[in-house]
């Protein structure tokens, strides 16, 4: 079995909302393996715990390029909030 096939959708919670990224955006983009000196047939995982102990939830992550390249983000500073919405690019099954 290989890495690409045993990955799970990686299920975010915010605010009551779900976010979920396919299997395919928790990877590198495997055209671009030889930019991070990678071999071509390899899966490189771009998803990784930031250890315990930090936030206040069983886990603590950033978000970052990949979750914002399937979702809409929109920074509201004046008003501490942060907006999410789908885009073409959401369930894509390619990276």
């Amino acid at each position: 079995m290989s890495i690409l096939s045993a990955l799970t959708p990686l299920v975010y919670r915010f605010a009551q909302q779900t976010y979920i990224l396919t299997p395919n955006a928790q990877i590198w983009p495997r055209s671009l393996n030889t930019v991070i000196d990678g071999e071509m047939g390899s899966v490189y995982l771009i998803i990784s715990d930031l250890g315990e102990g930090i936030g206040e939830g069983d886990y603590d992550f950033i978000i970052g390029l990949v979750f914002m390249q399937r979702f809409y983000t929109v920074l509201d500073a004046t008003n501490s909030q942060v907006g999410f919405a789908t885009t073409p690019f959401t369930d894509a099954t390619t990276n």
